[in-house]
């Protein structure tokens, strides 16, 4: 992990950050790209305080200043570091499955009033979050990377995310409380939804990192039909078309055949030792 801190660049004012110092800095003497945005991420991840969504617009440079923010602004920041070291990267939305929270829902309606269905990306049993997908030059592939969590790469982060190994919560974030992702997308520059990765993540990598077990369950089947709907759904809800609490049944659903298919795996696994 890299050790430069960063309270040793002391930067109070954003006239003086130097994004190409630190980003050069952080990641060392590393020649691949993974090792780059590895470095990068676990820096971010050991230096930053997790903060609230206030929605207050920060540049990458405030929020250097700030040292910490939510994890948008966290993307923000890997994403400024890793263009000085000509890493191309791109954010990712999300939506997961959340425990039920009538303080959620209530949050949710003040902010539906403000922005319109837009404000409907969280809620009562569902949250949003944001990381990000760099290119990896060695691969040639987009490989996922979570600067709040600090994770990085695929089998990594299907396991923390999706898999059904017992979860650990984060120092940072209650990240045991994010079930599963049910819709993922990565944003254009502009912000505006640029390529549905839902399938690609939570059905067709969900299978091979299971080495295509999942797929002779039982509830496999409806995993898959129960992703293909409310993926659509959540595409829609980022971009103000659709109240996605009127689908809240649809995602207790989910969570259920999720459940469903981590039984029916362990069950599996065990008769198979």
């Amino acid at each position: 992990m890299p050790s430069v801190n960063l309270s040793s660049f002391n930067y109070t004012d954003t006239a003086h950050v130097d994004l190409h110092r630190i980003a050069f800095e952080v990641a060392g003497k590393s020649n691949t790209t993974f090792d780059k945005v590895r470095n990068m991420i676990w820096w971010t991840n050991k230096n930053f305080f997790w903060a609230y969504t206030d929605y207050q617009k920060r540049t990458d440079k405030q929020i250097i200043c700030r040292q910490g923010g939510n994890c948008n602004e966290q993307a923000i920041v890997v994403r400024a570091l890793l263009s000085e070291l000509n890493v191309k990267t791109r954010r990712t939305a999300e939506i997961n499955i959340q425990p039920e929270s009538e303080a959620q829902a209530k949050r949710c309606k003040k902010r539906m009033d403000e922005i319109g269905n837009r404000g409907s990306v969280f809620g009562y049993r569902h949250n949003d979050h944001v990381w990000i997908e760099f290119f990896d030059e060695e691969t040639q592939e987009w490989v996922p990377a979570d600067p709040t969590i600090g994770l990085i790469g695929m089998e990594n982060w299907l396991k923390s995310r999706i898999g059904f190994e017992p979860r650990i919560n984060h120092a940072i974030l209650a990240t045991a409380e994010m079930l599963v992702p049910i819709a993922i997308f990565a944003r254009n520059p502009d912000g505006s939804i640029g390529e549905n990765r839902s399938e690609y993540y939570l059905v067709q990598s969900f299978n091979k990192v299971y080495k295509n077990q999942l797929e002779r369950l039982q509830a496999w089947k409806q995993w898959r039909e129960s992703i293909e709907f409310i993926q659509y759904k959540a595409k829609d809800a980022f971009e103000g078309k659709v109240n996605l609490h009127d689908y809240t049944d649809n995602i207790k659903q989910v969570k259920s055949i999720y459940e469903k298919l981590k039984d029916q795996f362990l069950a599996f696994q065990k008769r198979n030792k």
